[in-house]
This record gives structure tokens, C-alpha cells and sequence, in this order.
């Protein structure tokens, strides 16, 4: 009867607390992905901006960037440094593509295993 009661218990708070989808329950980590493409880059744009967040640093990250030179920034890579099996997730979280100022948040695994580089290309 216990453990009956034990395991229904434990589907229910499964599917009302089941993480979103492409979720790794165990990983701390939304997704697999270790690169990410903001914008479109054309062959004038030119890196203007390179962040590096470093293995060991605490998620969430918040990466800024605004160009002093007052030109838009058109394209954003981040990408891990190494392959491994967890991966991070990105998304703008102030400002636009095409703009001077945008800020990124970084999450994943709360100690981040591998370095991630964020480079901004802007108009020439």
C-alpha cells in the first residue's frame, strides 16, 4: 500500500514538475547545443567585440556589449571551446541585433566545463 501510494506519488509530481521540453533532468543544462548564430554577417562586418567567459564561472552569465564606435552590431557567434556532453543556452536579453547595444544570457550547468567566446561583428 505504501509503496503503491509511493510511486503514484512520485508520477504525479513528475509529469506537474517535468522540465520543458528538451530538458536534461540531470545535466542542469536546457540543450545539447555548444554553438549558437545571432544576426547575419556580411563580408564587410568585422569582429569588433571578443568575450571570453572561462571554465569554472557560475551560470547565468550576463554578456554586454555596446559600441563605443556608435556603429550596428549585425552578427553574434558563441561557442564552446571543446566538445562535451552538456550544453548551454543563449538568448538576447536587451537590445536587438542590428543596434548598437545588445546583452546575451548565458545558462547552463551552474560551473560552466569549458570556456565559452562570444564575438560581435559590426558594419564597417
Amino acid at each position: 500500500m505504501i509503496l503503491k501510494f509511493t510511486c503514484s506519488l512520485f508520477l504525479v509530481l513528475c509529469l506537474v514538475n517535468r522540465p520543458a521540453a528538451g530538458y536534461n533532468l540531470f545535466s542542469g543544462a536546457p540543450t545539447s547545443e555548444l554553438s549558437y548564430f545571432f544576426g547575419s554577417r556580411t563580408a564587410t562586418d568585422t569582429i569588433c567585440f571578443e568575450k571570453t567567459i572561462t571554465k569554472g564561472s557560475i551560470t547565468p552569465v550576463l554578456v554586454q556589449y555596446t559600441n563605443p564606435a556608435a556603429k550596428v552590431i549585425n552578427f553574434v557567434t558563441i561557442n564552446a571551446d571543446r566538445y562535451y556532453k552538456y550544453g548551454y543556452s543563449v538568448y538576447i536579453e536587451r537590445g536587438a541585433m542590428a543596434t548598437v547595444t545588445i546583452s546575451f544570457r548565458l545558462s547552463g550547468k551552474r560551473v560552466l566545463p569549458y570556456n565559452v567566446v562570444f564575438q560581435f561583428w559590426c558594419a564597417a
